[in-house]
């Protein structure tokens, strides 16, 4: 944690333990650092301060602050991870139909994209299979790390033909907001979710272990008339994203 950020938790924490009566401390402590993490000020992915940190700053006995991390451990909003120490764990739900990851994510946090392809690609074998397409047909290739306050989340890759997406290079920021900036709107969705294990190198762009599994979304969208506008594989973290699914009509 960042040192002012640490101190405004360790003052919200001691008003409430100032305030305790009768309640066990324990308790208090962890509906304290639960309130934080709901407000997002201790992150997804925030490691807490240690608990010779919390017992010193909070005047609590050591056994108090295991206690109330414990408590937190159980109802699953923060992890011990070894050589790192207690990180908060509070994914981000994505509604798999509620539209793009800008749309659904710039609430949470500065997001960001590593670009990794924004070209037009004669299709390969394997892309004109995903699309319905003949093998070499043009089409829009874009490639990116998707970030939240600069964590990388996910790795997407997306095809397009070619008539959706003729300038791939120019594209900033959401596809979706883009399409709706030139009246096409994707009606309709389907999904696939399974496990896969990335390579070495995608496991480095996500900061992952290499052999960590990881959640691999397909994602194929269509225009009202039918025409495929998009084949996307999602590599996502599983320790960032809740998959939720809710349909209606799809946010820029």
């Amino acid at each position: 944690m960042q040192r002012d950020s640490a101190e405004h938790l360790f003052d919200e924490l001691k008003q409430r333990l100032a305030c305790a009566g009768d309640e066990p401390l324990y308790l208090i402590l962890a509906q304290g650092l639960q309130q934080a993490i709901e407000r997002k000020l201790l992150p997804h992915g925030c490691v807490l301060p240690s608990e010779r940190q919390l017992s010193d700053s909070l005047a609590l006995s050591r056994a108090t602050v295991v206690k109330g991390i414990s408590l937190l451990a159980e109802q699953g909003l923060v992890i011990k991870q070894q050589g790192k120490g207690t990180v908060v764990h509070a994914p981000f739900t994505y509604n798999l139909a509620g539209g793009s990851f800008t749309a659904q994510l710039s609430q949470l946090g500065a997001l960001s994209d590593r670009w990794l392809a924004r070209e037009l690609v004669a299709a390969s074998a394997e892309q004109a299979a995903l699309m319905g397409v003949a093998e070499g047909t043009e089409i829009a290739k874009i490639r990116r790390v998707r970030c939240v306050n600069d964590d990388p989340t996910s790795i997407e890759t997306t095809y397009i033909p070619r008539q959706f997406l003729p300038r791939p290079d120019l594209l900033e920021g959401s596809l979706y907001a883009h399409w709706r900036e030139e009246g096409i709107e994707p009606v309709a969705q389907q999904y696939q979710i399974r496990q896969q294990v990335p390579s070495q190198t995608e496991s480095a762009m996500l900061g992952l272990p290499v052999g960590m599994p990881v959640l691999a979304v397909m994602q194929r969208s269509y225009t009202a008339q039918g025409e495929l506008l998009e084949v996307s594989q999602s590599l996502c973290r599983g320790d960032s994203y809740s998959f939720t699914f809710n349909s209606g009509a799809i946010p820029g």
